[in-house]
């Protein structure tokens, strides 16, 4: 087996895990809310402030806002995944590396659609313990850590896909 076609089958290997990885965050966020619905308060958190405290609160309908808004980004950079030559580029595309840009930005769009479902299942997650009393707010080092997971993303995609290899 050549090298270019193991290295193929093992990025679609790995899109496939984030595939799954996203799946199961977006399961995980639908499965927590329906099955905490009947316990829920009427009144849920439905902002955090950048303490991670929340500081606003409204209807738990509200709730069901956060999972509409990921299926609907699930289904968005699902898409976008499957039509990179849509997307503009920090560099020029040739013929010569139009494949490995298209499969590289693949990559990238597949795993911060994982990444970011899980941000959305998180934050569902702690707004339901947060109504429940079992939680004050989201923690602390949540906004850091979650800046430096997408922009560590993002910074090894330019890396990765400027490279003309």
């Amino acid at each position: 087996m050549e090298p270019k076609s193991q290295r193929t089958k093992t990025i679609l290997l790995v899109r496939a895990a984030y595939e799954v990885l996203a799946l199961s965050g977006l399961a995980f966020e639908l499965g927590t809310m329906i099955y905490k619905w009947a316990a829920l308060p009427t009144v849920i958190p439905t902002h955090f402030g950048f303490s991670g405290q929340p500081d606003d609160w409204s209807s738990k309908k509200w709730l069901f806002l956060l999972p509409a808004l990921t299926v609907l980004l699930y289904i968005g950079l699902t898409w976008l995944s499957r039509y990179p030559q849509k997307l503009n580029y920090p560099w020029r595309i040739a013929e010569r590396n139009a494949a490995r840009q298209y499969r590289v930005i693949g990559s990238l769009i597949s795993l911060l659609k994982a990444e970011l479902v899980w941000l959305f299942a998180f934050i569902t997650w702690q707004a339901i313990r947060v109504a429940l009393g079992q939680a004050a707010g989201l923690w602390i080092a949540f906004l850091p850590i979650f800046l430096v997971v997408i922009g560590g993303t993002v910074i090894s995609y330019l890396y990765v896909a400027s490279r003309d290899g």
